[in-house]
């Protein structure tokens, strides 16, 4: 008797605009705390200035990335008895979920996944 393991699956290519919106409402939510820094370097340190640009231009490439990664590294499996998921790019975890344990799930319709009918 052979047991059929469930194959490993992606989301779809759209999740990378979930990704990157999650990354910059983490970067608002925690990033206000660099408010201060950045002002005292924008008035103390005129040199900088000519740098903002190019500092926005590398801060927008890694925010792309870093999104492109984490949908890359994101797999999940679904089976009759549970569900696996595996994620993160530095940080990697796994969760091992039986479905006897499962009370109660919450499906999220975000306003970019609903032209895609995406939950």
């Amino acid at each position: 008797m052979t047991t059929h393991e469930p194959t490993w699956a992606r989301l779809p290519p759209v999740a990378v605009v979930f990704f990157f919106l999650k990354g910059l409402k983490q970067l608002v939510k925690q990033g206000y705390q660099m408010i201060p820094a950045l002002v005292s370097i924008w008035v103390f340190a005129e040199p900088v200035r000519a740098w903002v640009p190019a500092i926005l231009g590398a801060a927008g490439s890694v925010f792309v990335v870093v999104a492109v990664l984490r949908y890359l590294r994101f797999r999940y499996q679904v089976s009759p008895d549970r569900i696996r998921m595996k994620q993160g790019v530095l940080k990697r975890s796994e969760l091992n979920l039986e479905m006897s344990r499962i009370q109660q799930a919450d499906i999220q319709l975000p306003w970019y996944l609903r032209p895609f009918k995406l939950r």
